[in-house]
């Protein structure tokens, strides 16, 4: 069931059922807005096939949904953000999980499309008094204790029998981001939040394997042979450590210097001899 929930005026949700729902300040309309800035006749909502339309009834100071103006038939979707003069309302879908609100996931395929909406403390356990209420046996009375601390929920194992756990770790105290899984025993959820999907248990700092090279960099790897042994360079610059494939070309430049260094020694050895032998000649026609 989708509600016009009403954001910055202290007035109780309307429910969006029927055909047309009128909206305004007169006290005809279907939604009465006592306002400052609402027109008589300010918008008016249509349904139609299971869709949802909003069209402004040119009112003096316009209808906006996220942020954008409208003139007719806008579709409305859950969670959008209906803005009437200066009165913010929102689409909402009763007991269903919006986008970048905390909850909790059940990985079951029975209960795929359950969400379980999270409060800023949130008790977990068997005790009719929990917020989470979960009937098993093996989870105690006050299992867990969920707080959504910013863009991360701290998960605080209350000394259950049976343990708390975050993606197979047990844990007493730790936090947890959107897109881990927490076990209460053995019933596991999915936490859904407004962060990104990243792991809380990775450690920060790793290694990164690159094909290029930053421009200041500094090679650690001294000597050839050390090069050769496992066919990796290290280098480093302030902010990581960088490990980076040796190509086979590598070798190449070495092996180029190495031949024209030869060549340029038997140039001046030819030159050497067909001198001496020039001086040679000279002596020889001299003396005679």
């Amino acid at each position: 069931m989708l509600l016009l929930q009403f954001i910055n005026i202290n007035k109780p949700p309307e429910k969006i059922s029927g055909g047309t729902i009128s909206i305004g300040f007169d006290t005809s309309n279907d939604v009465v807005i006592d306002e400052p800035g609402i027109s008589d006749f300010h918008a008016e909502i249509t349904i139609e096939e299971n869709r949802i339309f909003l069209s402004d009834l040119l009112s003096e100071n316009g209808s906006f949904v996220n942020n954008h103006r409208i003139s007719r038939n806008k579709e409305l979707h859950p969670w959008d953000r209906i803005k009437l003069a200066s009165i913010e309302i929102e689409v909402s879908e009763s007991e269903k999980y919006r986008p970048g609100d905390w909850a909790l996931k059940k990985e079951s395929d029975l209960l795929n499309s359950q969400y379980l909406l999270l409060q800023t403390s949130t008790y977990v356990g068997r005790d009719p008094d929990c917020d989470l209420v979960i009937l098993d046996g093996l989870l105690s009375r006050k299992h867990t204790l969920l707080t959504i601390d910013g863009n991360r929920l701290l998960v605080k194992d209350l000394h259950s029998t049976n343990g708390t756990f975050i993606n197979d770790i047990k844990i007493d105290n730790a936090y947890a981001t959107p897109g881990d899984e927490i076990t209460f025993d053995k019933i596991t959820f999915k936490v859904l939040g407004p962060s990104p999907y990243t792991s809380s248990l990775l450690v920060e700092e790793s290694t990164i394997i690159r094909d290029d090279i930053e421009e200041e960099t500094t090679l650690l790897s001294s000597t050839d042979e050390d090069v050769n042994n496992d066919n990796t360079r290290l280098f480093q610059n302030k902010e990581k450590t960088t490990l980076l494939p040796i190509s086979k070309n590598t070798e190449r430049p070495i092996k180029n210097s190495f031949i024209s260094k030869h060549r340029s020694d038997w140039s001046w050895a030819i030159a050497g001899f067909i001198l001496s032998l020039l001086i040679g000649l000279a002596f020889y026609f001299f003396l005679r």
